[in-house]
């Protein structure tokens, strides 16, 4: 959301977790609407909560092959080309996606773009059926008002994730 003043953060994190793969109430943590700051503590697990998440699920839980996670990386790179939008960095992951970014869009248009682009090169290559989610509803939309916190953001997609998979930009 823009300031008060109307101007746009200077860029945005984006994150997107695999199909039931990050569940509300998981032991690892998680965030919900009102605890979507970078960071800031995210909630603690919740056994019950986690189970009732885990027995809603229609599909299949979704682990990105590293077939999916290159084509992912190119999905991202790609809509970024095609809006003129600015990748700063991105990591996929086997059960999620970091993107930091600089757009004149709002944030909300960044992650369906990415999930949109990203769903249609998976199923382009045959990777997923079309009648399976490949993404959980929605994601975390953070905005970056600033070059330390983008900065910081940045250290963190880049180093903080692990070896990477060979989606890392």
């Amino acid at each position: 959301m823009p300031s008060k003043t109307g101007a746009r953060p200077l860029a945005y994190f984006i994150t997107f977790t695999a199909y039931g793969t990050w569940l509300h109430g998981d032991i690892r943590t998680w965030v919900d609407r009102e605890h979507n700051e970078f960071g800031t503590e995210r909630l603690a697990h919740d056994p019950l909560f986690y189970h009732v998440q885990k027995q809603s699920l229609k599909h299949a839980v979704v682990k990105l092959t590293p077939a999916m996670i290159k084509y992912v990386l190119a999905a991202v790179a790609e809509v970024c080309r095609h809006r003129e939008w600015k990748l700063i960095s991105a990591n996929v992951r086997t059960n999620h996606v970091h993107v930091l970014a600089m757009a004149d869009a709002e944030a909300e248009k960044l992650l369906g773009d990415f999930k949109r682009y990203a769903t249609r090169r998976i199923r382009k290559e045959k990777l997923m059926p079309p009648d399976r989610p490949v993404w959980t509803d929605g994601g975390s939309t953070i905005y970056v008002w600033d070059q330390a916190s983008l900065d910081r953001i940045d250290r963190y997609i880049r180093y903080d994730q692990g070896e990477s998979l060979g989606g890392r930009y």
